[in-house]
């Protein structure tokens, strides 16, 4: 099976044949030499959503409520003019802890991603992963989450999961991105030619001298 070759200009993700990849860790973060072989298809913003926002939020309302326990700075409530009460304050610290789950299950969880080939290289930005192609078995959009969070999950467990998470490029709100459909479409080809290749292994298997003769 070869794939269609796309016409000049086409700038789809699938650009490189696809072949059979071993699972490879790699030490370091997504940079320098490896940038220039991949095409990175996450957002430029997962860095700073992912280090930067979630802990100056949190560290500011960390700090109002400090100050509000010292009877520095007095938090108004129902516009009376007075102090919070205790069960305001116990509404209040189980709507910061809301947020702050929310933050970690829509912003830290995500990855930078990248398409080296055969595979996607994952990162943390700590440390990075190779991952063949054939091992991912669904690709899913969720447009309800700002910036299209798309979920990657595998067949087999990796270094980062049964699963991954990352905010592709240009994502936006209620608005259908064309990488999650794109990276499905490489997927379904990669597949596609394990299938053959296998097909074509057991013919060989069972006529070895029909394999000879190709």
């Amino acid at each position: 099976m070869k794939l269609p070759v796309p016409p000049q200009g086409h700038r789809s993700i699938i650009e490189r044949p696809i072949r059979a990849a071993v699972p490879q860790l790699i030490g370091t973060p997504l940079g320098g030499r490896n940038m220039k072989t991949t095409t990175t298809i996450s957002s430029a913003q997962t860095f700073f959503l992912k280090f930067v926002f979630p802990p100056l939020w949190i560290a500011g309302v960390a700090l109002l409520l400090l100050l509000h326990w010292l009877g520095v700075y007095t938090i108004q409530e129902g516009g009376a003019g007075g102090p919070i009460s205790p069960s305001g304050m116990a509404t209040l610290i189980s709507m910061l802890l809301i947020m702050a789950t929310s933050m970690y299950w829509f912003l830290i969880r995500n990855k930078r991603v990248a398409l080296d080939g055969d595979a996607i290289i994952i990162s943390n930005y700590l440390r990075a992963i190779r991952v063949p192609l054939s091992w991912i078995s669904e690709v899913r959009e969720n447009r309800w989450v700002s910036g299209n969070q798309i979920t990657i999950r595998f067949s087999t467990r990796t270094e980062f999961g049964c699963a991954v998470v990352f905010l592709p490029k240009g994502g936006r709100w209620l608005v259908r991105d064309p990488t999650a459909a794109q990276l499905r479409e490489l997927v379904r080809a990669t597949h596609s030619l394990a299938r053959g290749a296998a097909a074509q292994q057991a013919v060989a298997a069972a006529d070895p001298a029909a394999g000879k003769s190709e």
